[in-house]
């Protein structure tokens, strides 16, 4: 199998902390040159309020303004522990190193609480953050970068991890180029 090693992951959830409902969950697998895979699993949401796991009115009031993708995404939930399974399967499948999200203090610490009575197929050293690599870039840099990157739905967990993982190989590539662009530059500037 070849290593991948790379996973955006994106959670839809009832709350904005660490402990949220997490009802829908989107996997992408991409390594630096391409997305191989995406998965996305619906996630049991009474187990998760029945083992404390919380709601808030605003995050509620969001999803209540979106029936039709709140209902897509909460339809034939599997149980949470099948779900992580799953996850867990294909993380090892992958051989995952590095465990995007699109903030550091919200997907990675999802997965965290929701996996913290298993066992974790990845470090604590995994966390990347797409979030923070857009913000080494100007606007108009990033729009000359991933300008011609879509996401056809829009709060998807599903399409925004492969928009995101989309968008991070191209992020880093640059971020490659530059890298070479300066060592050349200081290599060729040197007495």
């Amino acid at each position: 199998m070849y290593k991948v090693n790379k996973v955006m992951i994106d959670f839809e959830t009832l709350d904005t902390t660490p402990s949220s409902v997490a009802f829908s969950v989107g996997l992408c697998f991409f390594d630096e040159k391409r997305v191989f895979a995406d998965m996305h699993i619906n996630l049991n949401i009474q187990q998760q309020i029945e083992a404390g796991r919380t709601i808030s009115a605003d995050t509620l009031k969001f999803w209540m303004g979106q029936p039709a993708l709140y209902a897509q995404l909460t339809t034939d939930p599997v149980d949470v522990q099948k779900g992580l399974s799953l996850i867990s399967k294909k993380f090892r499948e992958y051989e995952v190193q590095e465990i995007w999200g699109n903030g550091a203090s919200f997907d990675m610490p999802i997965l965290d609480t929701l996996m913290s009575k298993r066992e974790k197929p990845y470090s604590f050293r995994s966390s990347r953050c797409y979030r923070t690599l857009k913000n080494l870039f100007t606007e108009a840099e990033l729009e000359g970068v991933i300008g011609d990157v879509t996401n056809p739905q829009l709060h998807h967990p599903k399409y925004d991890a492969i928009h995101q993982a989309k968008c991070t190989i191209l992020l880093l590539n640059q971020l490659t180029q530059m890298r070479r662009a300066y060592a050349s530059n200081t290599t060729n500037t040197k007495p």
